[in-house]
């Protein structure tokens, strides 16, 4: 299991990624060397906690996401390995990721991922301002700076209202 991870970004160590992480994943998805990392859960569980570090540091190089996703499914699993379904998911999650990064073209694809992470911090700040609780802290800074205004100048607050919220409020009427 000496499996060394690199922890370099350029394309060779990508692909070496890849291919430990095919090679680590099989460990799993063939059932007579499952049953082995199974077997280790029932007892000292250091093979077990071996391979889990292993592909997690994989793919916390490759996609912190996937590394999330993936030791989400291991504790599932962890929990519970008897449970066939959680097993399942793992082998399904390991063959899906495998293939994935094998056809995977890091460079070319970086410009799309840097235009979507633009693309999802303004539709961020675009929720925040629909959303109902910046809506409601707006009303109260509103209602708050109509209070102050009265008490530090209370004509030019008076005919702001008569000039401008008086002609809306009769059209609400």
């Amino acid at each position: 299991m000496g499996l060394k991870i690199s922890f370099k970004s350029s394309m060779s160590s990508r692909k070496k990624l890849i291919n430990d992480l095919e090679k680590l994943s099989q460990q799993f998805i063939f059932p007579q060397k499952r049953t082995v990392l199974l077997a280790s859960l029932k007892g000292e569980r250091n093979k077990w906690h071996s391979w889990v570090a292993q592909i997690k540091g994989i793919l916390d190089n490759l996609n912190e996401v996937e590394a999330m996703k993936f030791s989400g499914l291991a504790l599932l699993v962890e929990q519970a390995p008897d449970i066939k379904f959680y097993q399942d998911k793992l082998e399904k999650y390991l063959v899906g990721k495998s293939a994935y990064y094998k056809y995977y073209d890091f460079e070319d694809n970086k410009p799309k991922t840097d235009e979507k992470i633009k693309e999802l911090w303004i539709n961020k700040f675009f929720r925040c301002l629909i959303s109902p609780s910046f809506v409601g802290v707006l009303l109260v800074l509103i209602f708050v700076g109509f209070i102050i205004w009265f008490y530090l100048d209370r004509a030019s607050c008076l005919e702001f209202v008569n000039m401008i919220a008086q002609p809306f409020l009769k059209a609400i009427k």
